[in-house]
């Protein structure tokens, strides 16, 4: 099972004392990380839940928190994901389709009338009242995505915010411009100026999974030319996901791991095809899961771990010495047909 597969089943395996997940940055760089890690460097206060689906979210964000990348913290009795806005400015700038951002200030002037203008600016001795941010993001193929918020909203009126309003409502209304804009590359991903408004990080992991595969299935439809509801129909007669019971519309957690799971298979044959042959293969996609569907395998398989029972959907024909996904410490998979 691929990283986007990990993901999304992660809520469900039992939690092990010293959990440890290895994954690739930005920069190609792998990286571990331990919950002991988590627990005695970055936020001592959390529970071994809060922990856990962090360091998900770091891997599914390919995110390396020991380059401040990430910070978990936990001011009260929830624990909170931030992360650097940097991560969100760079990765915007690296997109293919990103084509720039504009932001500004709202303030009431003078005479009590609502104007913007960019910058962080909004000057008192003439008489404007600071009120609210704004974004403006470009993207090739979609229209401008724009973000309004108000400062009363956001500020704690204290440290930074009191002394430089314009500059906080400006970041945070430009990070809130970047997730509408890129929904799927800044799941999750909220700047520390925006504290008061970002989700419990275990809100933030139960949304994990449909993005998750929205994102497999957008991408996958781009690598090979297709819609994306060519890819879902695909899915839909694909035998794994038939002997998980799909039929099509809304997936179980079982369903989406499994799904998942194919999705990130098929990335990464696209990824490995030559360019000339792209276009064929996608073309025979529809053709290729059809034919397995009408392999007569109506049976669910199943790969039970006897060390923690975690239960996993796999091939038909697969083996426990085939199962990749490390569930726990010390797996142990049985195959289960029936």
């Amino acid at each position: 099972m691929g990283e986007l597969a990990q993901a999304a089943v992660m809520h469900k395996l039992a939690p092990a004392q010293n959990k440890q997940i290895q994954f690739f940055d930005d920069a190609g760089n792998e990286i571990v990380i331990s919950s002991n890690d988590v627990a005695k460097f970055i936020c001592p206060k959390a529970t071994e839940k809060e922990i856990l689906f962090f360091m998900e979210l770091c891997r599914a964000q390919r995110l390396n928190p020991f380059l401040n990348e990430a910070f978990l913290v936990k001011y009260d009795k929830n624990a909170q994901m931030i992360t650097a806005e940097t991560v969100l400015e760079r990765r915007a700038n690296a997109h293919p389709d990103f084509r720039g951002i504009k932001s500004g200030v709202v303030y009431l002037d003078a005479n009590g009338a609502v104007c913007k203008r960019e910058g962080s600016a909004a000057y008192a001795e003439a008489g404007e009242t600071l009120i609210g941010g704004w974004a403006n993001v470009e993207r090739e193929g979609r229209t401008d995505t724009y973000a309004e918020i108000t400062l009363k909203e956001y500020s704690k009126n204290q440290s930074t915010w009191k002394t430089m309003p314009g500059t906080m409502i400006n970041k945070c209304a430009r990070a809130a411009a970047l997730r509408k804009a890129f929904p799927v590359e800044f799941e999750g991903l909220y700047i520390k100026d925006e504290l008061r408004t970002v989700p419990t990080v275990e809100a933030v992991a139960s949304n994990i999974e449909t993005s998750e595969l929205t994102g497999a299935i957008m991408a996958l439809a781009d690598l090979r030319g297709v819609g994306t509801q060519t890819v879902v129909d695909a899915l839909a007669n694909h035998a794994r996901m038939n002997a998980t019971g799909y039929t099509g519309g809304a997936m179980t957690d079982a369903q989406t791991g499994v799904a998942l799971e194919i999705v990130n298979e098929w990335l990464l044959k696209a990824q490995n095809l030559p360019v000339e042959a792209e276009e064929a293969e996608a073309v025979s996609i529809d053709a290729e899961t059809a034919e397995e569907a009408d392999s007569g395998q109506t049976m669910s398989t199943q790969a039970v771990c006897k060390t923690c029972g975690n239960v996993l959907f796999v091939a038909p024909d697969a083996t426990a010495q085939d199962i990749a996904f490390q569930c726990c410490e010390n797996p142990d998979y049985e195959i289960r047909v029936g």
